[in-house]
């Protein structure tokens, strides 16, 4: 099964959060509805869903009868003294909703990593790749701590991950 990531749109909005340019903080790809059969899915990829809103607004667009891919702005801060610095951090997650049917399920290894190269590479890559099939499992604690494992010596003090609500890393000690 190949992928058809050819909208523009697709690359452009993930570049939209990668580039800090704009206030777009997430978006969501899902698979176009095959309008001649309700509830199965053709090959395109379209752009589902994207916002300012950060984490909040990116978890409301995830479907439970959809396999999705989703790519989320968090911003490291680091307040330290008189100085503090933001370090962006790319998420992308793959999602495959608890209602999705066996067969679709089966099908995701392959169309994530012909999204992956079509998409997320191209518009700037990602920082920490994550698979969820519960929520629960992509929430800001799973994420902070996937975020801290896959960084380097330097820890921030805070994650910001868009929804004008910082994350304090202490909360995790």
């Amino acid at each position: 099964m190949s992928v058809d990531a050819t909208d523009p749109e697709l690359i452009k909005t993930f570049k939209d959060v990668c580039e800090l340019k704009t206030k777009t903080n997430w978006v969501v790809y899902d698979f176009v509805e095959d309008p001649d059969k309700p509830g199965k899915f053709t090959k395109k990829l379209e752009v589902g869903g994207s916002g300012e809103g950060g984490h909040p607004e990116l978890m409301a667009a995830l479907k439970e009868d959809r396999v999705q891919f989703g790519g989320l702005l968090v911003v490291g801060v680091d307040h330290r003294d008189n100085v503090t610095s933001h370090r962006p951090k790319f998420v992308a997650c793959t999602w495959i909703g608890p209602k999705v049917k066996v067969m679709a399920k089966a099908r995701v290894s392959v169309q994530k990593r012909e999204v992956f190269q079509k998409v997320f590479d191209p518009a700037g890559g990602i920082s920490l790749e994550i698979d969820v099939s519960d929520a629960d499992d992509f929430d800001k604690v799973s994420i902070a701590k996937a975020l801290l494992k896959s960084g380097g010596a330097h820890k921030p003090t805070h994650y910001d991950f868009g929804d004008g609500e910082e994350y304090d890393l202490k909360q995790l000690d």
